[in-house]
Parts: structure tokens; C-alpha cells; sequence
């Protein structure tokens, strides 16, 4: 790329150098994700380097008109309260331009607080890396006379960027909004007014836990402690698609829903098109599907379930018999939660059987633990397996029982129980081999159907598969392209970055080509998880089919949305038994209920009478009251030291005192002495961060009969510290009593931070030690 052709985009790689800008840059940082160690490093200091060039160049052509934003009529409808400098949610439709709409309530916003001479900074906050560099790019191109930057996970661990490094010098900062979570945790950001303005990008989601809810209770904690609400606290927009009605058909919730998150919102005012000739022209840029509900028939003459069944039925006599030894000891509920419900292994409800099985398996006796966890573990993955089964084809299926016992392998079995599995497993595959009847699955054929009909003969049409699972995206994209009749839309996968990619996830890099390619045709379709639901730009589709998976009323907005194409097909999926097509019928009648209550809410919200600012303070009064009830009932709870042992054989690995929490996420041991208890098996780090901490390796339990894995290792200042995977320890109190967390905030025991001083006290620990023993 030019010289000539950069300072064209010099706006946008001002704001960030990563939006889709340059290629050079990009590929820079792409190529930072895919090294390890010290090349890591060095790429990342190039990438460093090169941005500052570009960046310094760009500078030069900063000073740019502040041209207007244009809009539609109904996206000026939209912008009005906003721009007035009221707190508001935007509800539109998919696709109708909400981040243009904040554009103009944003360059208004700056205009008036820098003629006012007051603060004049905003902060764009979303939930994901991929939104935040696509609404960056837009934020760019829409308002290039102002300073805007990205920051995510991957601009602070691969360049060292950090939001708060940056608040003098920007006005708009587009971020993740866990960064802006940990910066005001750690102090690092002293308060939110440090804003003068915060957009939610997809604001239906400040609810109940979620870390947009973080952010905002920070903020009504700043207006209910002020004694003027008048105080300068930041502007709130929100924007979003659907508020939902918390799946309920009642008019009551939802319109109580919806005011819940008004409240947290703090908005004054829930802005739609209104006016019938806006909403005329709004209508003139939607599409709306052609739905359809297809209901299919299972399987007929299923050898491959049988078989598994058999399986888990030797599995269950095997439990039957060593809990019948321990009666005595156990208490009614572990009785009946030890009952294998074989009937219905492979379905949902199993999963939640297994989630209390092993909540029992943390109750009980190390040496019946140790015969109920490999079970427990065999049972799960047969249940898996046949999840898949269900969905996909018996070879997918399959598969996943064989990467199962691949990795239950890699330790030789050294108990009988284990060798016992083993054996189970291989005769199963072997008399199912033997009887294999070759059945297609149904769902699959008129899958096929349907793709063949509106997807294949058509070059220019792009389809989207919604399912619920990384495994179920990935056997989709192999049947198709493993199908003669189908193999030409190239199918690829597109899911979330929440882990990494050897265990199925996508860096941000793949998510970006994935889009891409799907835009220029080379695939023409992507079986995608909920991460493409909402928000992210993706071309328009001709076909939307959500596979066996349905979840409330605004995913199915949101999914519906992406069928923007002429004479677009959705489509739902399901096994007529499933129950997820009535599921859908209720969801199309939430969404129906939300469409009527809307206008009602917003009378009531306009009426004087009703005192909306009243009741608001009141509503958010009353959540602050329920989460001081919640802090404080957890602080009565917290216990003072609890014993950290592995789930599988229950030796003891260390005391919850000698663990650390590092960068607010991840938890370490501290204890030299734990390193006995324990392997750490070292490797190429898999993902690194500023400050020389490296993330990799693999940890096991030392105990010769059980070895098993409890976790990865964590480098920092190179010394390497066993980093716990909490699903694989149980947690004992001082009364012996062992309990399974599946989240460290549920523990109840306070996990302090890793601090510098407590680095400083390991290394000269260390170094007393070679000196003591040279």
C-alpha cells in the first residue's frame, strides 16, 4: 500500500490502526497471534513501530472538516432525545443503522461540551473484540474530525495499549466494556466521569450479572450518593434491537422487564420510529423473511443409540455396585443422585444429571470419588456423543468418543475401574462396527434440501446455520463439505473467542477473514454459534436456518434480522418431540407482546403524571438495596482458609490462602510445597500478555494412580506457577465437607491478588534456596 493510499484512510488508522485500515498493519497483527515466545515479542514490537510511523503521518492530516453525519428522517426520529443530551435507549430494527444514529448523537454531544468548554469525551461500549473494531471503523469514516481509538483484549496484550493510558489524547474510545471493568476495579480509572458520554451497544444485555451491569452500577452508585442528580455525571445512551420481555406473555412482566432496564440504563426516554411517514421510509430498508417451522422425524432403526445405551448401562452397574458398599455413609440425596437415569442419556436433561453427580462426587469419600468421576466422565462423553448423534451424523458422532479416549489414554488406565471403561468403550465400537446400518440423519436430508433448493445454484446467495455448540458447528461444516451435492458452498465454521483455539475457538484475525470470505463468496455459507446473532456487520443472507436450537425472543429477532436479503428464507429446524419449535412459537408471540407493550411503555414514560424520574431513582434505590443484601450475605459466608483437592482422587493440592488471583482472571499456586503434589508439564505458551506473563503447559495430579489434569502453567517473570482449572478440583471446608464451584465468584472463601510483593517474596525465596542448595 501507497504512501498516498494510506493517508487516504489516515483517519481510521489514526483511530486504530487494526480497523480493516491497512493491510500491512493488519497482516502485522494477525501474523502477532500466530507466533509464540520471543518471535511473539519481536513481532509485536514491529507492530509497535510501524503503527507509530503510520499514525505519525496521519497526524499531519488530522485536521479534517466536522462534516455533519447524514441520516435518514427516521434515524433523525431516533437521534432526537439523544442529541439533546438526554439518557436514552434507541430501539430499532436490525440493520437500521443504530450505529449511524450514535454517530450524530455522538458529534453532537462533542460539539456542544467542547463549545461549553466542558469535558468532551466518549466512551462506545460493546461486548466483543469483533464489534468494537467494526463500530470503530464506522466512528472513523462517520465523524474523522475527532481522535478515536479501539481497545480490547488483544490491542492491550499484543501492543501494550491500555485505555487509561489514552483518555487525554482521544475523544472517542471504542472498547470491550470488561477493560473499562478492570480499570475502574483496579483504580487505574478513578470514575466514570472521566466520560462525558457512554453508549451501550446492545444494551438489552444490562441485566442481572452482566458486566455491562458492572459498568452502570458504578454509575447509579455515583448518582444516588450525589445530593444533586444534576451532578456532571456522563450522558447513558443505549442501543438496541429488542429489550425483550424476559420470556414471559404476560403484560405485566414484561412491561416491568422493560422498565428494570430503563432503570439500570437510567434513561429518561426509549426512542423508536413514530411517525407514520418515518416509518414508512424505515420499512422501505428492512426485509422480512419468509418463515417456516419444519418439524422432522427421528431416526428409525437407531444402532449406534442402542449401542450406547448398552454402554451406559454396564457403566450403571458398575456404580449401582460400589455406592451399594458405601450406603451407610451416604445421605438420602447422594442415594438418589448416584441412580444412573440411562432412559435419557443424550438429551438435556442428562447434562443436568451429570452437573449434580459430580456435585455429589465432591460430598463423598476420596476412594468412592475415585471410582464414580471416571464413570461420571464416561457418561459424559456417551451423552455427548449421541447429542451429536442427534444432530449430525453417526461418523461426527463417533469422533467425539474417540478424542475422549484418546485423552483418557494419554495416562495409562492405573485403576480397575479405569481399564474397566476402557473396555467397555472398545466393545461397543466393535460390535457397532459390526452392525453399523448406515442410516442417514433426517434432519440433515432436509437440511440438505433446503440448501440445495436456495443456496446452491445460486452464486450469489449466502446462508447462515445458527446452532448452540462449537462441535455441532464443526460436524456441520464437514458434512457439507464432505457432500457431493453440497461441497460447492464451501461451508465455514464462525464462532466466539471465549477459548482458544485448539479447544475450538477463533482468534479475532479468523473471525475478520471468515466474514470476509463469506462476503466475497468463497463461502457461501457459515454454521455459526450465537456470537453472529447480533451486531456484528455480516453480509445479507438469502437464508437463515436456526438447527435445533432456539433461546428467547430477542436471538430470534436478532437471527431473523440477518436474512436481509430480497426474498430472504428462515427457517427453524427441529425433531417433532423436541419441543423447539413450540419454543419458537413462544417466542414469536414475546416478541409480538413486546411490539404491542412498546408504545404503552412510552406513553407511560412521556406522561408527567406517572413521575417516570421518580420511580426510577426509587427502582434503582431499591436493585442498590438487593445488592448490598447479596455482598453482605456473602461476606457472612466467607470462610476464613478452604483445602483445594482434586476432584478425581481427592488428594490434597493446596490451601486456598496460597492461591492468587493474576490480572483479575486467573488463579495461581503460590505454595513451593504444592509443586510435590504436582506435574507441570511445560510448552510453547499459547497466549502472552504485557508484562512477561505467558499462559501454557499442562498441570497434573502428581498421585500415581490418578494423574490427572488439573489445569495449565501460568509464566511470570520467568517463573512458572501452576495455573488451577477450577471444574477440576472440589473445595473442602474445615468440617471436611467437599463442594464442586463452577465459577471462583461462587467460592466462599476470599482469593486475594497477586501483588508485587508477593513476586518479590517467591524470588528471594527462591534464590535462598539455591544458595542453600547449590
Amino acid at each position: 500500500m501507497t504512501d498516498k493510499n494510506l493517508l487516504k484512510q489516515g483517519p481510521i488508522i489514526e483511530n486504530n490502526e487494526e480497523v480493516e485500515v491497512s493491510e500491512v498493519l493488519t497482516l502485522t497483527l494477525c501474523q502477532s497471534e500466530t507466533v509464540m515466545g520471543n518471535k511473539r515479542q519481536a513481532d509485536g514490537a514491529i507492530t509497535r513501530s510501524a503503527a507509530s510511523s503510520e499514525e505519525d503521518k496521519v497526524r499531519k492530516n488530522q485536521m479534517q472538516e466536522d462534516k455533519d453525519v447524514e441520516l435518514y428522517e427516521y434515524q433523525k426520529e431516533l437521534a432526537k432525545e439523544g442529541c439533546d443530551g438526554a439518557n436514552v435507549i434507541i430501539l430499532a430494527p436490525t440493520n437500521s443503522g443504530k450505529t449511524y444514529v450514535a454517530s450524530r448523537i455522538i458529534q453532537i454531544h462533542l460539539r456542544r461540551q467542547k463549545a461549553q468548554k466542558k469535558l468532551a469525551r466518549v466512551v462506545f461500549l460493546v461486548e466483543n473484540e469483533a464489534l468494537a473494531f467494526q463500530q470503530g471503523k464506522v466512528f472513523a469514516e462517520q465523524l474523522a474530525a475527532y481522535r478515536t481509538k479501539v481497545f480490547t483484549g488483544s490491542v492491550q496484550s499484543v501492543k501494550g495499549q491500555f485505555l487509561r493510558d489514552h483518555l487525554a489524547e482521544l475523544d472517542i474510545l471504542v472498547a470491550t466494556a470488561q477493560i473499562l471493568v478492570n480499570d475502574l476495579t483496579s483504580g487505574k480509572i478513578q470514575s466514570l466521569n472521566e466520560f462525558s458520554l457512554i453508549v451501550f451497544d446492545e444494551c438489552h444485555h444490562s441485566y442481572n450479572d452482566h458486566v455491562f451491569n458492572a459498568i452502570l452500577r458504578n454509575y447509579l452508585d455515583m448518582k444516588l450518593n450525589s445530593k444533586d442528580d444534576a451532578e456532571d455525571l456522563p450522558q447513558i445512551v443505549g442501543m438496541t434491537a429488542s429489550l425483550g420481555v424476559s420470556g414471559s406473555t404476560d403484560d405485566e412482566k414484561g412491561i416491568n422487564h422493560m422498565k428494570r432496564i430503563m432503570a439500570n440504563m437510567d434513561a429518561r426516554f426509549l426512542c423508536t420510529v413514530r411517525t407514520h411517514d418515518n416509518l414508512e421510509s424505515l420499512k422501505k430498508h428492512m426485509s422480512s423473511p419468509i418463515e417456516e417451522l419444519v418439524a422432522v422425524k427421528p431416526r428409525e432403526n437407531d444402532v449406534f443409540k442402542e449401542k450406547v445405551l448398552d454402554a451406559a448401562i454396564e457403566i450403571e452397574k458398575h456404580v449401582n455396585k460400589h455406592v451399594a458398599k458405601k450406603r451407610r455413609t451416604l445421605t438420602d440425596s447422594q442415594k438418589a443422585t448416584f441412580k444412573v437415569p440411562v432412559n435419557i442419556i443424550g438429551t438435556e436433561q442428562f447434562s443436568q444429571w451429570i452437573s449434580d453427580f459430580v456435585q455429589s462426587i465432591a460430598e463423598v469419600d476420596a476412594s468412592l470419588g475415585r471410582i464414580l468421576n471416571p464413570c461420571r466422565e464416561h457418561l459424559e462423553a456417551y451423552s455427548k456423543s449421541l447429542l451429536l448423534h442427534r444432530d449430525a451424523r453417526t461418523k461426527d458422532a463417533l469422533h467425539v468418543l474417540e478424542t475422549f479416549i484418546d485423552e483418557f489414554n494419554i495416562v495409562p488406565p492405573l485403576e480397575e475401574m479405569d481399564s474397566t471403561l476402557v473396555n467397555i468403550y472398545e466393545e461397543m465400537t466393535i460390535t457397532y462396527q459390526v452392525n453399523e446400518d448406515g442410516s442417514e440423519n433426517p434432519k440433515l436430508v432436509r437440511m440438505g434440501q433446503i440448501l440445495n433448493e436456495i443456496l446452491v445454484f445460486n452464486a450469489n446467495a449466502r446462508g447462515i446455520i445458527f446452532v448452540k455448540t462449537r462441535e455441532l458447528a464443526d460436524a456441520l461444516v464437514k458434512w457439507i463439505n464432505e457432500s457431493d451435492k453440497l461441497k460447492v458452498l464451501n461451508a465455514n465454521i464462525f464462532v466466539g473467542q471465549s477459548v482458544g483455539s485448539s479447544r475450538g475457538g477463533m482468534t479475532k484475525c479468523r473471525q475478520r477473514d471468515a466474514l470476509e470470505c463469506f462476503k466475497g463468496g468463497l463461502h457461501r455459507v457459515i454454521i455459526a454459534t450465537s456470537v453472529a446473532e447480533e451486531g456484528l456487520d455480516i453480509h445479507k443472507c438469502n437464508l437463515v436456518i436456526r438447527y435445533e436450537h432456539v433461546t428467547n425472543e430477542i436471538a430470534r429477532l436478532q437471527s431473523r434480522g440477518r436474512a436481509r436479503a430480497e426474498h430472504s428464507r428462515y427457517f427453524v429446524i427441529s425433531e417433532e418431540v423436541s419441543g423447539i419449535l413450540e419454543k419458537e412459537k413462544k417466542n414469536q408471540r414475546c416478541e409480538e407482546l413486546m411490539n404491542t407493550l412498546v408504545p404503552r411503555l412510552q406513553e407511560y414514560l412521556e406522561n408527567s403524571a406517572n413521575s417516570w424520574d421518580s420511580e426510577r431513582r426509587h427502582m434503582q434505590l431499591q436493585m442498590k438495596k438487593e445488592l448490598e443484601c447479596k455482598v453482605e450475605e456473602r461476606r457472612l459466608n466467607v470462610i476464613d482458609e478452604m483445602e483445594f483437592k482434586c476432584l478425581n482422587c481427592g488428594s490434597f493440592i493446596c490451601s486456598s490462602r496460597n492461591i492468587k488471583c493474576i490480572k483479575r482472571a486467573h488463579h495461581i499456586i503460590i505454595d513451593p510445597e504444592a509443586y510435590k503434589r504436582l506435574n507441570l508439564q511445560r510448552d510453547t505458551p499459547y497466549f502472552t500478555e504485557p508484562e512477561d506473563i505467558a499462559y501454557g503447559g499442562r498441570l497434573f495430579c502428581a498421585e500415581i494412580s490418578c494423574q490427572k489434569w488439573l489445569g495449565s502453567v501460568c509464566t511470570y517473570n520467568d517463573i512458572d506457577f501452576p495455573l488451577i482449572n477450577l471444574k477440576a478440583f472440589k473445595v473442602v471446608n474445615s468440617n471436611g465437607v467437599g463442594k464442586k464451584f463452577k465459577r471462583w465468584k461462587n467460592v466462599p472463601c476470599e482469593i486475594d491478588a497477586f501483588t508485587p510483593e508477593d513476586l518479590n517474596n517467591l524470588t528471594e525465596d527462591r534464590l535462598a534456596k539455591q544458595i542453600e542448595n547449590p
